[in-house]
């Protein structure tokens, strides 16, 4: 066997119209004054650490705060007409941005790539007579991730550590290869 290290550049790729504070309010990108603070009044009196019930998941617990404070993100920059009118061009921005630099890149859904698991104290290994990627683990210090052979030879690789969460609207994330001039548009199926 013989060891690869690659690096990748990892970039989400905003999809729709208006990105995050709409869809964490649940709104459209038109909504009134009115209707941005109904949905982050309804959304806050839910999510507030005051109203919650107790948790004993630690887990459950961390995204209710995170969703809480989302909103209140969400909020300070849609309540603010100015705010709101700058989010709105930056957004607009960012996806024509994108839109023109993943015209060229190559199409790859997540399910056509190979699941692999990576040892944080270990390296990948390629086997050249499987041409998969995986690792031997000794502790629970491993990732997992996708990964895909470029035509390069090279290896693309996705980590889900990297993935968006369910709070990010993305479905696409866009990979440089790190042996030629390569990208990879990855559309997340699964």
């Amino acid at each position: 066997t013989t060891t690869t290290t690659t690096t990748t550049t990892t970039t989400t790729i905003p999809t729709t119209t208006k990105s995050c504070h709409y869809q964490i309010l649940g709104i459209s990108s038109n909504a009134s004054h009115e209707e941005v603070k109904a949905a982050h009044r309804s959304l806050a009196l839910r999510l507030h650490p005051d109203k919650r019930q107790s948790h004993t998941d630690s887990l459950s617990l961390q995204k209710e705060e995170f969703s809480f404070r989302q909103v209140q993100l969400a909020w300070e920059c849609l309540r603010d007409p100015l705010k709101r009118k700058e989010y709105d061009e930056d957004v607009q921005r960012q996806q024509t941005q994108w839109k023109s630099r993943t015209q060229g890149a190559t199409r790859l859904y997540l399910s056509e790539m190979q699941e692999c698991i990576e040892d944080e104290d270990e390296e990948v290994e390629e086997h050249e007579d499987e041409h998969a990627l995986s690792t031997t683990t000794s502790n629970n210090n491993t990732n997992t991730g996708y990964v895909h052979e470029c035509r390069c030879g090279e290896y693309v690789e996705l980590w889900k550590e990297d993935m968006p969460t369910t709070m990010v609207l993305s479905k696409e994330i866009l990979i440089d290869c790190p042996g030629c001039c390569l990208s990879y548009c990855i559309i997340l199926d699964e």
